[in-house]
């Protein structure tokens, strides 16, 4: 098993026009920067979607920007930690960590979600926005098709939590510590809320401030997938009118 990689420690450094750089945290801090402009310009898994016939009820703009996350946020920031770091994905905490403390604080976040997104998606934009969303139009989503797009969005938010509160979270942890670590992570994350519901990207800050002191207190960012997953799975549901 690989150390627990919520540990602070030094950098190997080096220098550029006359300045110090730490070599993990330079590679994580352009990474997390590179990254979701590749996202926004290019579209790589464009041309799998009409060899996904299975999900021809979820719209194909959202299809795409899923499929490219994943294609995007996942390979690339694990081909640079072993080329360029020497360093594995459990070093950015994908491991279990400590899954009993991680439990119960997924199961507490999911109680508390509960509570607020049974009054926000009822009374703000956050209903409508998402009620035609996720699915393509003309045809009324069966259960095979929400499990689906909740399958779809599980790789989706494997890949976007790997990248900010795993790679980004711990690789800039270990260096400048958690608290800085975890405020700086939390501002790309808000900024590509941007486009959503008020409500929602207001509330961006803190839900990536929660994510990250769960990564980093779990040394993993598995609970903060199951937590952006049960937001997603909850909010679809109640925006469709399937839970009522």
């Amino acid at each position: 098993m690989s150390a627990n990689p919520a540990t602070v420690g030094s950098d190997r450094e080096f220098s550029l026009g006359g300045v110090k750089f730490g070599r993990e945290v330079a590679v994580v801090a352009l990474a997390a920067a590179v990254l979701p402009v590749l996202n926004h310009y290019f579209n790589p898994s464009a041309a799998l979607i009409p060899y996904l016939p299975w999900l021809q009820h979820i719209r194909a703009g959202y299809l795409i920007y899923a499929f490219d996350i994943v294609l995007l946020y996942l390979p690339l920031p694990i081909l640079a930690a072993l080329l360029l770091l020497r360093r594995g994905p459990a070093d950015y905490g994908m491991r279990l960590g400590d899954w009993r403390r991680g439990l119960r604080w997924t199961l507490l976040y999911c109680l508390v979600a509960t509570a607020v997104l049974l009054a926000v998606v009822a009374v703000t934009e956050v209903g409508p926005y998402y009620r035609g969303f996720f699915y393509a139009p003309g045809r009324m989503p069966a259960l095979r098709d929400h499990l689906a797009l909740i399958a779809v969005n599980l790789a989706l938010m494997f890949a976007w939590e790997f990248l900010w509160r795993g790679f980004t979270l711990f690789g800039l942890g270990r260096h400048i510590g958690p608290g800085p670590a975890i405020l700086l992570q939390a501002v790309p994350f808000t900024i590509l809320h941007f486009g959503k519901p008020f409500i929602e990207t207001l509330a961006s800050p803190l839900l990536g401030i929660v994510y990250g002191i769960v990564s980093w207190r779990t040394g993993s960012f598995y609970y903060a997938v199951l937590m952006h997953l049960y937001t997603f799975v909850l909010t679809n549901f109640l925006a469709v009118g399937l839970l009522g």
